[in-house]
């Protein structure tokens, strides 16, 4: 049995693969026993070759999951974790100096709590506009950042899923990640998003305390097309999914049956709500056309992952 067991899933990693393992490599363990448990979630790129070309200079356990999805690869992931204090980190979260001692210690310090989120930086390939360096717009929904947070008690909805850590015992208690939402590469463009608070809410309703950590910290690579508009629309699109998805299980949004006038007055609110943040999205300054721009995809989103649930119940009590 490990003292650490490290799980990630990757996909078609091999752009940034290499320097995430490097990291790995160049850790300080002295005397922890861990291994680093991958999951090649169906990759069709060199991502298993650089593996094998790793499993030399780190404990690696690698594994395949041919069916598409991160939340399916993590939950084939689990199944092989062997060590109480498991690291869920993502394949292009570098960890910084001490990251495996840290984690220790957060775990030793604040043994009520369960399920910890740590420090996560934004590493950009490519410097993005120095009024979005100033401003750090919808960092934390674009690139994970999680800094300068103070230790203790936090809601499972501010931990990012390229730098969490969790005891074992929440495993035993039969969680999983709710493979219907999540990263999947045959829906890339229109997956739900939340697949770790999804997880983290589901253990907090089972009894379990939520923390952070603030030592532990890793850097999120950002590559270069991350900081362009069609990438920004799209992750505020699949963002706007997953809030639909997550206030649907949580009761926070109710279905109603609704007359023809007031279903018509609905779109029509809706086209123009829409109408506006296009012309917004058009004139003032970058930033905020940038929240413009956010705001229509995240509502676009919104309204089609709820007409899709509504959908599937309409189908499903036929």
């Amino acid at each position: 049995m490990s003292d650490i067991n490290i799980l990630m899933a990757t996909h078609n990693g091999a752009d940034v693969l290499t320097r995430t393992l490097e990291g790995y490599a160049d850790l300080e363990v002295q005397s922890i026993d861990y291994k680093l448990i991958i999951i090649d979630n169906a990759s069709s790129d060199r991502t298993a070759s650089i593996i094998t070309e790793f499993s030399g200079q780190l404990p690696i356990s690698s594994y395949s999951e041919p069916i598409p999805g991160k939340n399916t690869a993590m939950n084939t992931g689990l199944a092989y974790t062997d060590a109480e204090i498991i690291i869920m980190t993502d394949d292009d979260a570098i960890p910084h100096k001490g990251f495996l001692h840290h984690w220790i210690q957060a775990f030793n310090d604040m043994p009520d709590i369960a399920l910890f989120g740590g420090s996560i930086v934004p590493e950009f390939e490519r410097t993005p506009a120095p009024w979005m360096l100033t401003q750090k717009p919808r960092f934390e929904e674009l690139y994970a950042h999680r800094e300068n947070i103070m230790a203790g008690s936090i809601s499972p909805d501010r931990i990012y899923g390229p730098n969490m850590a969790i005891r074992a015992e929440v495993i035993r208690a039969g969680l999983r990640f709710d493979t219907r939402i999540g990263p999947n590469a045959s829906r890339a463009e229109t997956y739900s998003m939340g697949s770790e608070t999804a997880f983290l809410r589901a253990a907090v309703g089972a009894g379990f305390k939520t923390g952070f950590a603030p030592a532990p910290t890793v850097s999120h690579i950002v590559r270069s097309a991350q900081i362009e508009p069609a990438y920004i629309d799209g992750r505020a699109y699949r963002m706007g999914r997953g809030t639909a998805f997550k206030h649907v299980q949580d009761g926070t949004f109710t279905f109603k049956t609704r007359s023809r006038p007031l279903k018509l007055a609905g779109q029509i609110k809706r086209t123009v709500q829409n109408r506006v943040y296009h012309l917004q999205a058009k004139f003032g300054s970058e930033e905020r056309r940038f929240h413009a721009r956010w705001d229509a995809h995240f509502y676009r989103g919104y309204h089609d992952e709820i007409e899709q649930i509504k959908a599937e119940r309409e189908t499903a009590s036929i």
